[in-house]
């Protein structure tokens, strides 16, 4: 989305920090689905083989690594 909009257009620090906003909202849902899917599934669904375990894991990674790209606006 961001490359599209910065083709036709710059962005404001407004639209960057909206962008970010709801990448990080997008993100905590996404991770709650599969925290809740988790939870569904049961203790088995926790062994390093289960596919959704690696999902889980992904999704809990990915989440850590968006919050810790924060920056401050130049």
């Amino acid at each position: 989305m961001i490359d599209e909009t910065a083709q036709s257009r710059p962005l404001s620090g407004f639209d960057k920090a909206r962008i970010q906003a709801d990448c990080g909202f997008a993100m905590r849902q996404l991770r709650r689905a599969a925290e809740r899917l988790m939870e569904i599934a049961g203790p088995g669904s926790f062994g390093a083989s289960s596919p959704l375990q690696r999902l889980w894991r992904d999704l809990s990674l990915g989440n850590l690594a968006l919050l810790a790209d924060i920056r401050p606006a130049a």
